[in-house]
């Protein structure tokens, strides 16, 4: 029982939120449409996602970035 005891007290003194201190509060997030999706469309939703980022409780400021590809030089 002792045992059992000493698992409940460490486990509770373990941090419950998964992103590490290391992270600085930084969160990068991806958002990717459809292939032949109109720039009107992309802006919407981007615009949307950011809305809902800020809106988090705790959000200070968001930022984003728009590129066809991250992975790929703008043309």
């Amino acid at each position: 029982m002792g045992l059992i005891g000493v698992a409940a007290l460490e486990f509770a003194k373990t941090p419950t939120g998964f992103i590490p201190e290391q992270a600085q509060g930084y969160l990068i997030n991806v958002i990717q449409l459809p292939p032949g999706s109109t720039l009107d469309h992309t802006e919407k939703v981007v615009q949307r996602g950011i809305d809902v980022i800020l809106g988090t409780k705790g959000v200070e400021a968001c930022g984003a970035v728009r590129r066809s590809s991250m992975l790929q030089p703008s043309r």
